[in-house]
């Protein structure tokens, strides 16, 4: 009962939201959206294996490189005009399924795992700016 007490204690100090889904999550808990295994919205083992962009990779386009620079094969080819991308993950393996549960299934509670995964290639940005906002979908995709 210790930490349920301490559960409810954290929940009075939350915004309602907040506290709707966490007593959800003690009625229902959640399940991996990738292994359907019961604790978490993505477990510990899927969250390990899914592709990390190692380094290098483009300072430009984001993709893995040989060495770090700006302006790898790939953006030499396309002619992308861009000044720097980056993305914590490669889209391979499950990150397209995880993605469209976090997009399309409306799996909003992924928002804080992927955003941890975002935050750990923050220091690989060189941007002087104030805020990073994310690209919003096409009002037609959103739909979906």
């Amino acid at each position: 009962m210790y930490g349920l007490a301490d559960r409810w204690r954290t929940l009075a100090q939350t915004s309602p939201s907040t506290v709707l889904n966490s007593l959800l999550d003690i009625v229902i808990p959640p399940v991996c959206v990738l292994c359907r295994v019961p604790g978490k919205v993505i477990c510990d083992d899927c969250l390990a294996a899914l592709p990390r962009v190692g380094t290098p990779f483009c300072l430009a386009c984001g993709r893995p490189a040989t060495q770090a620079r700006t302006g790898c094969a790939n953006c030499r080819r396309e002619n992308l005009p861009l000044t720097q991308i980056r993305a914590p993950l490669l889209y391979d393996y499950n990150v397209p399924r995880l993605m469209h549960h976090f997009k399309y299934k409306h799996k909003r509670t992924l928002a804080e795992p992927l955003g941890q995964l975002m935050v750990g290639v923050l220091p690989d940005l060189s941007l002087d700016c104030d805020i990073i906002i994310p690209l919003p979908l096409h009002k037609g995709r959103e739909r979906q």
